[in-house]
Parts: C-alpha cells; sequence; structure tokens
C-alpha cells in the first residue's frame, strides 16, 4: 500500500516538474488570473444558450477531456484537476478576444487561450490558404489526395495535447510517426498537412503564444483570422447552402462557452461539391477519418479558411520591335472550343481569365495597332496552363511610313496634286491633303521599294518634268520625299459699265498660246486665265458681244498684254441704255371699273421714253394682265402678248388691247405689267431695258365688280294680294323681288327666275311637265328702283381702307414693297417676261410687219363710273294644281352680256320662299239629325263640311252629292242626282260649312231592300277648279242610314235643329258642348297651320 501511495507522489512530482518546465510558472499565474476575469464577463455578457448545439446537435464530449481521459487513470489528483479547470476558463476567455486594429492576435495551448501578440503593422488579409502559408494553389489537395485511399494519415489514433506540449507530440501519423509513436490531434492533423504540403506552419507559431504550437487550434483562428479571409456561418447546414465551399478548406469550429467541457475543433472539408457533407479530422475516439462533418462540443460559430483554385492564367506581354508596349492589341482565347477576345492595357499587359490547371489555351492575334503589322510567326501559338501565371510575349514589327511633301517655288504646300505611287505590286492614286502631304502608313515594310509620279498638280502651277517622278526603298520608320512646282503667269480681266458696275456674261475672244479661246465674264464681271500662261507669253483680247442694256464700244473692244509671273489685270469699260416706261389701264369705254363678263375689250396706254438708245431703236413690249397684288395668271390661260415697234421719237405711246372673258372675276382685281426690250446691233439679241410691273399700280389696274342681289319671293291671291301661301289652282301668278347691289350705272342686267321644289331639292314641274320660269331686262339706273349710288373708286377705297385697317401690319409690308419696286424699277433681275398665248414674235432678228408707230404722246381721258343698288320685281305665272302642300323657291341669276355675274340660290331661304295650300274637308253627314233612322216618307239631309288650309275672304263653291253604296253611283230621284251647291266665303282658314237637302222622298229608293245607305261626297271648288274634296265610301262620317218601315210609317217633317250620326237630338245643353268641341278643334287647326307655316 505504502508503495502504491509513493509511486503516485512520485507521478504527480513529475507532470508538476513537467509542466512548469514548458510553461512559465508567470504564464500560468497570468493565464489563470485573466481567464478567471474573462470568464466572470463572459457569464455576465451572454446567458447560457445551446443554440449552435440545437442547430446541428453534436457530442458534448470536448477534447480536453477525451485527453484527459486518455493520459490518466481513473484516479487523478486535485491538482492536476486544479490546473485543468483554469485552462477550461481560458478558453472560454479567448472566446471574449477580437483580433485588434492594430493586427495584434492571441495565442493559446490546446484549448487553453494565450497572451496578445502584436504584429508590427495592419497587413491586407491573404486571399486564401495557399497564399499565406506561401505554397502552391494545389499542393494543399496534392497532399491530402496522395493518401485518401492509405493509412498515412486515416487511422492514425487521437491524442490529446495537454499531456505534452510538445507539438511533435500531436503531429505524427502513420505514414511518418515522431519520435511519440503515431497521434494526432485535430489540430496536429492539419498542421501535419499543411507543413507536408510545403506551408511555413511557423507563421503560426511565431505570430502566438498560445499552448501547444502548431497544434493549438485556438492559434491557428487567431492567427488566420488576422492575416486570411474567412467567411463566418451559425450553423453547419449554413455553410453547405452558402455554395463557397473548396475541397481543401479549413473548418474551424468555435465552441460555445457556455456548456460544460467545451472544446474547438479543426479540419479538412474533403466534399467533391460544396455542398457535399464530408470532413476529414481527427477525432476521438476514431482517430483520423472522413466522416460528415461533426464536432463534439457544441459550436458557437464556425470559420472557413479557404484553399486556393487550382487554376492558372495567361500573362501576356505585347511589345514592338523596339520593345515598346502597344496597348490595345486584340487577341483570340481557345480554350474547350470557346473563344474570348480581350486586349492588351496601357502597358502592353494582357491577363487571361483563370483556366483550370492541364487546360490547352490557343492563343491568336487578330487586330494590332497603328504603325504595326502581324507577324505570322509569332502572333499565334498554344500553351498548356501551370498554376498561377503563364507568361507569353509577342512582338510585332514597325511598319516602314513615308510622307511626300509638295510646294510650290515659293514654298507654299500645295493642296490636291495627283501622284501615282507605286507599291506593294500595286499603284495607288492619291492627292496631297491642306499640308501638301502624301502619308503611306500601316502599309509599307523594312526595305520597301516606292515608286513615285506626279499625274496632275492643281490650279496656278504646272509639273516640271524634271522633278515629277522617282523612286526610294522606304527604312523602318520615317521616310520623307519632296516634290516642288512653279506658278503660273495668271490673267484677270475686268469687265465694267461706264458707271463702275461688274458685267457678267460679257464674250471675249482671247488669242495665247496659238488658240483662241472665246470665254463671258462671271458674276464678278471677270474672265481669269489660270494655269494655262507662263512668263512673257502674249495675250491679244477682243470683246465680241456685250450683255442687256450695254453695246459695244469699238475704241475699246480690243488690246493686247504681255503677262508676268503672277497677277496680270485688263480693265474693259460698255456705256449703258436708258429706257422710262409708264401705263395706264381702261375697257372699250375708258373704264376700270367692269363688271366680270364675257367680251371685256380692256386697253393698256404704254407710254415709252427713250432716255438714252440709238436712233429708230427696235423695241419689243410684253405685256401681261395678272392679278393685282399677287402676279398670279387670271383665267385659265396665260393673257401675255408681245409686240414689235420702232422707237421714232423721243416719247410716245403704245396701245395693248385685250379682248377678256371675266367670267367668275367677281372682286378680283387685274393689272397690267409690261417688259420693254431693246434688240442691240451690237450683241445680235433683244435685251430687258425697262419695265413697269409694279403689281400694285392703281393706274395700271381694273377693278371687276361684285354685283350681289337678294330676293323676296310672293304669290298674287284670288284677290290680287301679295301672299306667302297659295291655293293649288291651274293659273297662279306672282313675281320675285330682287333687290340689287353694285350694278354698273347705264348698263343692261338681265333678271332670270327658276321655281324649285324644296323636297326634291330639283326644279319645280307643273302637270304639264313644264317648269315654271320669268325673266326681265333692265338698264341700270333707268329700270327699276334706284334707291343709292356712289363713286365705284370712292366705293372700292373706302372698302381698302377697311381692309387695310384690319390688317395694318401687313399692309405696311406691302408699301415697303412697293416702295422697293418702284425705286428698282431699272431691276433686271426681279420678273422675267413669260410666254405669250397670242401672237409672239421671238426671234434674234426683228419682224418685218411692224405696227405703224401711233401718234398719240400722251394718255386718254378716264370716265367715272357709278354703282348703284335698288330692285326690280320679276313676273312669273304657274299651274300649281297639283303642287297641294309644296314648298317653293325661288332661285334668282342675274347675268350681264350673256354672262351670269350673280344669283341667290338657296334651299332654306325663307325669303325666296312660297308655299301652296294644301285644303282638306271633314263631314258630318246626317238625315233628320241622325245617322240613323226608319222612315219611308220624307227627310231632311244634312252635311256639315269643316274645312282647314283655305284662303280668307276668298269666295268658294261647297258642293255634297248623296252616293248609294249599294250601286257606287249618285242617287237618283226623279231622274235626277239627289246634289246640292252653296257659295261661302272664310274669314279664317279654318272653319265649317253645312249644306242642306230638305223633303227628300226616301220611299222609292229602297226597291226590295229593308234599308239604304247613302255617303255624302264633298268638293271645294273655286270657279270650277277643285281645291278640296271628300269621297270615301268606307268613312263612317259621311254615311247615313235609313231603314224601311215594317208598317207604314207616318210622315215626318224636320223638327227645325241640326241633323246628328246617332241618338237624339238632345238637349240644349248637349249642342252646346258639342258647339264648343267644334270651336276648340277649329282653334286647334289654325294654331297648327300656322306653325306648319312658319316651319
Amino acid at each position: 500500500m505504502k508503495t502504491k501511495i509513493s509511486r503516485i507522489i512520485v507521478s504527480l512530482v513529475m507532470i508538476v516538474t513537467l509542466l512548469t518546465q514548458i510553461t512559465p510558472i508567470q504564464a500560468i499565474t497570468a493565464y489563470a488570473e485573466s481567464t478567471s476575469a474573462t470568464q466572470v464577463q463572459k457569464n455576465e455578457a451572454k446567458p447560457k444558450s445551446t443554440e449552435a448545439s440545437k442547430a446541428d446537435p453534436v457530442e458534448s464530449i470536448s477534447e480536453s477531456s477525451q485527453e484527459t481521459s486518455e493520459s490518466t487513470s481513473s484516479t487523478e489528483s486535485s491538482e492536476s484537476t486544479k490546473e485543468q479547470e483554469n485552462v477550461e476558463s481560458g478558453d472560454k476567455e479567448e472566446i471574449q478576444r477580437e483580433v485588434a486594429l492594430d493586427g495584434s492576435v492571441y495565442g493559446s495551448g490546446a484549448g487553453v487561450p494565450g497572451d496578445p501578440v502584436l504584429f508590427r503593422s495592419v497587413r491586407a488579409l491573404s486571399a486564401d490558404l495557399p497564399t499565406f502559408f506561401g505554397i502552391s494553389t494545389k499542393a494543399i489537395n496534392a497532399e491530402l489526395t496522395a493518401h485518401q485511399n492509405d493509412s498515412f494519415y486515416l487511422g492514425t489514433p487521437y491524442r490529446g495535447l495537454y499531456l505534452n506540449p510538445d507539438e511533435a507530440y500531436c503531429l505524427s501519423p502513420n505514414g511518418a510517426p515522431t519520435s511519440y509513436g503515431p497521434g494526432m490531434n485535430c489540430t496536429g492533423f492539419v498542421a501535419t498537412v499543411i507543413r507536408r504540403a510545403g506551408g511555413d506552419i511557423s507563421r503560426i507559431t511565431n505570430n502566438s503564444t498560445g499552448f501547444g504550437g502548431a497544434a493549438n487550434a485556438y492559434n491557428w483562428r487567431d492567427v488566420l483570422r488576422a492575416t486570411t479571409y474567412a467567411d463566418t456561418y451559425n450553423t453547419v447546414s449554413e455553410m453547405l447552402a452558402s455554395g463557397t465551399m473548396r475541397k481543401g478548406d479549413i473548418i474551424y469550429f468555435e465552441p460555445d462557452v457556455s456548456v460544460s467541457n467545451y472544446d474547438c475543433h479543426i479540419g479538412f472539408f474533403w466534399g467533391n461539391t460544396p455542398s457535399d457533407n464530408k470532413f476529414w479530422h481527427s477525432y476521438y475516439p476514431d482517430g483520423n477519418i472522413i466522416s460528415d462533418i461533426k464536432t463534439k462540443s457544441p459550436a458557437e460559430k464556425i470559420y472557413v479558411f479557404h484553399n486556393a483554385k487550382e487554376e492558372g492564367y495567361i500573362s501576356l506581354k505585347k511589345v514592338n520591335d523596339k520593345g515598346d508596349n502597344m496597348a490595345g492589341v486584340s487577341f483570340k482565347l481557345t480554350a474547350d472550343g470557346k473563344s474570348t477576345t480581350v486586349k492588351t492595357d496601357a502597358n502592353g499587359n494582357l491577363k487571361s481569365p483563370n483556366y483550370p490547371i492541364g487546360t490547352v489555351v490557343e492563343y491568336e492575334e487578330t487586330a494590332t495597332i497603328a504603325g504595326h503589322y502581324i507577324d505570322s510567326a509569332s502572333s499565334k501559338g498554344k500553351i498548356t496552363i501551370k498554376e498561377g501565371s503563364n507568361e507569353i510575349k509577342v512582338t510585332n514589327p514597325r511598319f516602314a511610313n513615308v510622307t511626300l511633301n509638295k510646294k510650290n517655288d515659293v514654298g507654299l504646300n500645295l493642296e490636291g496634286v495627283q501622284f501615282k505611287l507605286t507599291y506593294n505590286g500595286k499603284d495607288h492614286s492619291v492627292k496631297t491633303d491642306k499640308n501638301g502631304q502624301i502619308q503611306v502608313t500601316n502599309e509599307l515594310k523594312n526595305n520597301t521599294k516606292i515608286e513615285w509620279e506626279e499625274t496632275a498638280t492643281i490650279a496656278g502651277h504646272y509639273i516640271d518634268t524634271a522633278n515629277a517622278k522617282g523612286s526610294m526603298v522606304v527604312k523602318s520608320g520615317s521616310n520623307t520625299i519632296d516634290v516642288s512646282n512653279p506658278r503660273y503667269a495668271n490673267l484677270t480681266l475686268i469687265k465694267q459699265d461706264d458707271k463702275g458696275a461688274n458685267l457678267e456674261g460679257v464674250e471675249f475672244n482671247l488669242h495665247y498660246n496659238g488658240k483662241d479661246h472665246k470665254v463671258k465674264t462671271d458674276k464678278d464681271g471677270i474672265i481669269k486665265i489660270t494655269n494655262d500662261l507662263k512668263n512673257n507669253t502674249k495675250v491679244d483680247w477682243e470683246e465680241l458681244k456685250t450683255i442687256k442694256g450695254h453695246y459695244i464700244d469699238p475704241e475699246k473692244a480690243k488690246g493686247s498684254i504681255v503677262v508676268k509671273s503672277g497677277e496680270n489685270t485688263i480693265k474693259v469699260n460698255n456705256p449703258t441704255l436708258n429706257f422710262g416706261l409708264t401705263s395706264q389701264a381702261s375697257n372699250q369705254d375708258g373704264a376700270q371699273f367692269v363688271n366680270p363678263m364675257i367680251g371685256q375689250k380692256l386697253r393698256d396706254e404704254v407710254m415709252i421714253q427713250a432716255n438714252q438708245a440709238p436712233a429708230n431703236a427696235k423695241l419689243r413690249l410684253t405685256s401681261d394682265f395678272v392679278e393685282f397684288g399677287t402676279g398670279e395668271q387670271l383665267g385659265e390661260e396665260s393673257l401675255k402678248q408681245v409686240n414689235e415697234f420702232e422707237a421714232k421719237q423721243a416719247q410716245f405711246v403704245k396701245n395693248v388691247y385685250l379682248d377678256f372673258d371675266a367670267t367668275g372675276m367677281h372682286g378680283k382685281k387685274g393689272v397690267w405689267i409690261n417688259v420693254l426690250e431693246f434688240y442691240n446691233p451690237s450683241t445680235g439679241e433683244w435685251e430687258e431695258v425697262a419695265r413697269h410691273d409694279d403689281l400694285t399700280n392703281e393706274a395700271e389696274a381694273i377693278q371687276f365688280v361684285t354685283p350681289e342681289i337678294h330676293t323676296e319671293f310672293f304669290f298674287y291671291d284670288q284677290n290680287e294680294n301679295e301672299t306667302k301661301l297659295s291655293d293649288p289652282l291651274a293659273k297662279v301668278k306672282g313675281f320675285d323681288r330682287v333687290f340689287y347691289k353694285n350694278l354698273i350705272s347705264g348698263q343692261t342686267y338681265k333678271f332670270d327666275l327658276t321655281m324649285m321644289d324644296r323636297e326634291s331639292e330639283k326644279e319645280f314641274k307643273d302637270p304639264n311637265g313644264n317648269s315654271v320660269t320669268g325673266s326681265i331686262t333692265v338698264v341700270a339706273g333707268k329700270d327699276g328702283t334706284v334707291t343709292s349710288t356712289i363713286n365705284a373708286r370712292e366705293y372700292y377705297e373706302n372698302l381698302a381702307k377697311e381692309e387695310a385697317e384690319k390688317e395694318e401690319s401687313k399692309e405696311n409690308d406691302s408699301d415697303k414693297e412697293k416702295e422697293t419696286r418702284k425705286d428698282s424699277d431699272g431691276s433686271k433681275e426681279t420678273i422675267q417676261p413669260k410666254a405669250a398665248t397670242q401672237e409672239v414674235v421671238d426671234t434674234e432678228e426683228p419682224a418685218d410687219d411692224m405696227e405703224e408707230q401711233e401718234e398719240a404722246t400722251e394718255f386718254s381721258t378716264l370716265s367715272d363710273v357709278e354703282l348703284l343698288e335698288g330692285h326690280v320685281d320679276v313676273p312669273f305665272e304657274a299651274n300649281l294644281s297639283a303642287a297641294k302642300g309644296k314648298v317653293l323657291v325661288a332661285y334668282e341669276q342675274l347675268s350681264t352680256n350673256d354672262t351670269p355675274i350673280a344669283d341667290e340660290k338657296e334651299l332654306d331661304n325663307e325669303k325666296q320662299t312660297g308655299k301652296v295650300r294644301n285644303p282638306k274637308i271633314g263631314t258630318q253627314a246626317l238625315v233628320n239629325g241622325k245617322v240613323e233612322v226608319t222612315t219611308d216618307g220624307k227627310v231632311t239631309l244634312t252635311d256639315k263640311i269643316a274645312f282647314e288650309d283655305l284662303t280668307p275672304n276668298v269666295e268658294y263653291d261647297q258642293k255634297v252629292t248623296w252616293m248609294d253604296t249599294r250601286t257606287k253611283l249618285p242617287v237618283m230621284i226623279d231622274g235626277k242626282e239627289l246634289t246640292s251647291t252653296i257659295k261661302f266665303t272664310p274669314k279664317e282658314e279654318t272653319g265649317t260649312v253645312t249644306v242642306t237637302i230638305e223633303d227628300v222622298v226616301v220611299q222609292q229608293l229602297f226597291g226590295k231592300d229593308s234599308k239604304i245607305q247613302l255617303v255624302a261626297f264633298e268638293e271645294t271648288t273655286y270657279n270650277d277648279e277643285p281645291v278640296a274634296s271628300e269621297k270615301d265610301f268606307n268613312n263612317k262620317g259621311q254615311t247615313i242610314t235609313i231603314n224601311n218601315p215594317v208598317e207604314p210609317a207616318k210622315p215626318t217633317s224636320p223638327a227645325g235643329t241640326l241633323p246628328q250620326t246617332s241618338g237624339s237630338l238632345g238637349s240644349p245643353v248637349t249642342w252646346i258642348l258639342l258647339g264648343l268641341v267644334f270651336a276648340a278643334s277649329a282653334l286647334f287647326i289654325v294654331v297648327n297651320k300656322k306653325r306648319q307655316n312658319k316651319k
């Protein structure tokens, strides 16, 4: 027993001694103090939680407890237990610490955080693990892949860190064990793989002070988080769903310190896809395994430090033959059948996309930059991608450039000179630019031969055969060719009139270099000779033809000059012609205000003044009659005419006549315009010398008046009264009163009436098919009634003044145009003579049959014109017997000289309208005051007729004939028709009239019948001409019934009362009521009729 106790004491002393040698007492003491304080803070800041473990439940056995159970027996000393508790509290404190902005990290032992260690400065995070450890991108996976199917790592027993702080204790795989024999904790496995992959794990140990060095996962956490990019997740499922996991990533589990026996865990992600749940790690008690992702202690966070992608890229450098970087050169990169086009940057560098290791990439230069060409020997190739950068360098040679400079003999650059350049087996025709240069770029290689020849020069120069062609062998870079040309001697001839104005179109003959040249002066009166004359060349000149308005002066019309290099000038002057032109317009009556009719005989008196012209000048006058103010053509054909004659005196009047069809010219205004031409013997051409074409010249104007008519239509009734209503009679008279305006006093006019049917909108025809018309011819001012008179000029001046006030601004502009035209009567550019429709003499020589010159030298006297306003009556007679109810409209037309000049034809114009009455009658037939009686004696027959639409105060005949319904013939008694006629004169359009026949013996009418029915046929007439009737066997109101009594009846006599249609006669009250009903009906008919007439 004593021996066992002694052995236990010795073992404890050895453990304590070993721990104090590895970990300084001061560090353990400081660690214990710090972890105690940190644990208090953590417990206050965070309540105990197991959320992480709930999300991904793992077993709650920590690495530290595994290590303890492995290295000690079931009975251990209380001292060892206390040390273990201090280490666990240090783990909790370390979790609370974060990497500071100054780059400090915390080191720790296996499950024991250490003191912070400061980096010298804040550093950028490494992109991945290979970058941090300084190894190739595929080194980690290469190491692991090499042993994923053997026992180099797999199956290595799990060995904790606490019993031996030497990192070699836990970095001892089966395949390469240390002196401690096979055994690894989770961190030792990771450290072994990184070191065997070539990684510098001292980057972990040198930057941490934690217990256990590279075998402590806290050291890895702290250093990697401070130096390497990491992703953070809360659960394994969140991590796998992120899509960012790579094979060989390091996964670190941050323990939840709120649970007992917590510990961290670390290993490699070994999934073939980002979501593949595979984990290569050392795990208690299984040792080194590949399993699903798990940890013994619940995790608070998961940190993932990524492995690098196993890729490479092309780094291409593009330079020219001088070694200059070439930016903007295009390359096509093709891998796995897919192509990408990229360009070099400003430094001539090109970096391709990343490709998997081993990919074969073909590269080809597809477009280079100016001044270079693609060398097929080095512009394409292929490369197998290795890890990282794959360097390629491509060189382009430069073109050899040629600049040809073209100058004249004084050193000025010449633009537009044409050369033929021959190179590369082809001819190229090019011209010099504005700087006198031709540049060949991007086409010539070094030592290429180029031949050049000047083929065409520019104005003012000629080709010198001594230096017009040559050749050279170009070199890389810039090459220059200089070519010069001598200048020509230029000659300028200036042609002006005696006022100094330049004359365009004057023809000259210039003789030089042994040839004649016929040319004309340009718009500036200039003739220029360029590109033809050399120094000391003699030029002879002669004026051949001058222009309109001028003639050739023989003393100044020719000469010669010896030109010198540079500019030479000749000036030639000509005298001018001067004619004046005015005119006055009228018609054959000397009037300037005329009717718009056929056969208007117009005249323009044109006064011509030959102020400066040769004697007996041959003249041609082109005259046209156009619209006032616009110059537009009047009528369908041009009214232009041409007359030729001689000027036998200095001032004379030439008459121009026009037989004008002015139909439709109402209100329009015409104006004469004239252009005078002179036949110039010196030119052999007609030349315009004067014009009078002011489109607003009142003296040259003819005003076509605008006659107006308005009508009022009337019938005569039977009493010769004027009325708008007529009975439908066979002979109706009436008239149309025509109110006129703007008729010319003394002129003959004709008024024509035509009757129209408003309903059909066609000409009214009587029963015989004849039209209803009326006509009257008058002399204005003599016939009819004149109500007002006004002077035509005064009328149209007032009218123009009113229009001017409405459009003052427009009229002002028009006035300015008038002034401009008046000031430029001599202008030769405004209006050209128009083609004539009458006989035109338009030849180079004047016609032989010229008119004799008139003797008049002044204008004739014009006549005043008065415009009349008044009215005339146009009578008509019509058969309206078949026009009941029709509305008739009188269409009126005014004409003169067989030309319609005004009309009024409006179907809806009530003043032009008259209406034919449509008389109607209705009846109430009674026998003995009843509709039906029984008797064979004498009876009294009455027929009360209600009429409408008759003409008041006109006497009518009302006839009643009684008809037998059995025979449809008139009732015959004693061989005579049973009929009666009375005369009546209605006071109103509607009313009633009663026709009575007394003592009618009816017994002889029965025959064999027991009863008879009689119908009253009514007819209203005027002078035996029917105007209304009611003849209907089926009309109950016209029908009475007489029954034959079985017993002979006593004779009855009328009781002196009105007949009735049914029932007894009734009381007087009944008759009063019936009277009121008839009165109301009559009133309704009258009112309704008036409304219809108004409509």
